[in-house]
């Protein structure tokens, strides 16, 4: 546990992420009251963070669909 103002905050393993075939961890964490994750098939992790589950999954597919951009770029 981290410590914040004398607070003790925890971090909790939520779910795990699905789209496209990639896949991408989800937490939280009580002291910032927000979700966050990243991504665990991509070449570098792409973090994410939100207020809410439907967000950060949001977030998520965001981050994967700029990764296939990315890489249809570089194939051009």
């Amino acid at each position: 546990m981290n410590k914040n103002n004398g607070k003790s905050s925890a971090h909790y393993v939520v779910d795990i992420l699905k789209y496209k075939g990639f896949i991408g961890t989800s937490q939280y964490c009580d002291s910032e009251n927000a979700f966050y994750g990243k991504t665990l098939n991509t070449e570098k992790p792409v973090i994410y963070k939100e207020r809410t589950p439907e967000e950060l999954y949001e977030s998520f597919c965001a981050a994967v669909e700029s990764h296939l951009t990315s890489l249809l770029r570089v194939k051009k």
